[in-house]
């Protein structure tokens, strides 16, 4: 293994370089697994979180493992901009739950900082390493912040963790008392309060309320249509009657802004849409990504020849297109396998795989294939998302065709749903 495949496996999460390491310790790859545990480098940092379980153990395999202590600490007392925030309090807490005093002093030290300025990072972990008095440690500082006018963003996030990691009983009378003697938890605990209740208030009366008529909701698309909400939208499409939803559906084909045309298809994501779906495909090529996306979701759900053939259309034009390839969801016909591996073969870059396996996989999931296990493994292999990379591993399971190589390997894999998984599988 080298070190750009060091590199390029500990991006994808897989857990290659854990049997690797088990089979030769080395130090070669230190630099690598420092900067990935200071910056967690990985496809969809969105749906993708802290990988501190997965690197922490790659680095006690490591002959040097006791290096990276003082080094992750000290990147957690100083971090840049870039860094991981919550893996690095992650790596702290591990540290911190061995005994370790600095590790335990930087984790209390950064968490005040933090919370000075009104941010919850580090909070989750004081509160898995002390509970209670971790919490009461954060709020201290955080009704500090919220008196001193800080722009204070999250009310709820961190006792909401308290509450689902302590007895209510117990909560609640630490609480009271704490409340009495230290006003600043008092000045953090009543704006959540008060949050709360605003959020309760808000959800009671949108289930109290009718639906809007079509003319109440086609002005205020026409007013704001990013204001009208993707919720309420659909909640809409859902429950409107079938005269509407046509009025709906024809006023979307007359529509030319493309915010109001996004309005507009977010109502039938739920919903059938009425009319000759063709009348759509034009939309399918629209030059707002948006728009033809949302288009595309909608007619994924339609089995229609015409479907299948703008499919290939699309297709041509962009062979990267995964949304276009999803709508051969339930329009997919044997040997379809082969032109998709063709397309696999032919992306060039983590972007265009990742969209082709995430459409490959909505087709797979509709359309249980033993004859597809190549491209399976394949996407196994390429796939930069280990979300998309489980639902390959699934599918493989279902077609009882995985290998025992990728069982041994995804036991260490960074996604706990993929470890979860093949160990399920195993037994």
């Amino acid at each position: 293994m080298n070190q750009q495949q060091f590199a390029d496996y500990l991006f994808k999460g897989l857990g290659r370089p854990y049997l690797y390491l088990q089979q030769h310790p080395t130090t070669a790859f230190h630099d690598a697994l420092l900067h990935a545990c200071l910056y967690n480098p990985r496809y969809d940092p969105q749906c993708e979180g802290s990988r501190t379980e997965y690197l922490h153990g790659l680095i006690e395999l490591s002959p040097d493992a006791s290096s990276y202590t003082q080094l992750i600490l000290d990147a957690l007392a100083d971090p840049d901009d870039e860094m991981a925030l919550e893996q690095l309090f992650d790596f702290a807490l591990i540290f911190a739950q061995r005994d370790d005093a600095s590790a335990r002093r930087v984790l209390y030290e950064q968490s005040a900082d933090f919370a000075s300025v009104g941010d919850t990072v580090g909070a989750r972990q004081l509160i898995q390493l002390d509970g209670i008095e971790g919490f009461l440690f954060v709020a201290q500082r955080l009704g500090e912040a919220i008196d001193s006018e800080t722009d204070f963003w999250d009310y709820d996030y961190v006792f909401e963790y308290l509450e689902a990691h302590t007895e209510a009983d117990q909560l609640h009378e630490v609480l009271a008392h704490a409340r009495s003697v230290q006003p600043f938890v008092d000045r953090y605990l009543t704006p959540v309060e008060q949050f709360r209740a605003g959020r309760k208030q808000a959800a009671d009366q949108r289930q109290a309320q009718d639906l809007p008529s079509f003319a109440a909701l086609s002005a205020a698309i026409r007013e704001n249509p990013r204001a009208v909400g993707f919720v309420p939208l659909r909640n809409w499409g859902r429950g409107a009657s079938s005269d509407e939803i046509e009025r709906a559906a024809r006023t979307l084909l007359t529509v030319a802004d493309p915010k109001q045309l996004v309005a507009y298809l977010t109502i039938f994501g739920d919903r059938a849409f009425p009319l000759d779906m063709r009348r759509l495909f034009r939309l399918a090529w629209h030059e707002d990504d948006l728009v033809s996306l949302r288009t595309l979701q909608i007619l994924t759900s339609v089995q229609h020849p015409d479907v299948r053939a703008l499919a290939f259309e699309l297709l041509e034009d962009d062979p990267t297109n995964g949304n276009a390839l999803a709508l051969l969801t339930h329009n997919y016909q044997p040997g379809d396998e082969q032109f998709m591996a063709t397309l696999v073969a032919q992306a060039a870059d983590h972007h265009a795989v990742h969209s082709l396996t995430s459409g490959i996989n909505d087709v797979f999931e509709q359309n249980p294939m033993p004859g597809a296990t190549d491209l399976l493994l394949t996407l196994y292999e390429r796939s930069p998302c280990s979300i998309c990379r489980g639902t390959s591993i699934d599918l493989l399971i279902e077609c009882d065709a995985l290998p025992a190589w990728i069982v041994a390997e995804a036991r260490y894999d960074a996604n706990e749903a993929i470890r979860d998984a093949v160990l399920g599988n195993k037994s």
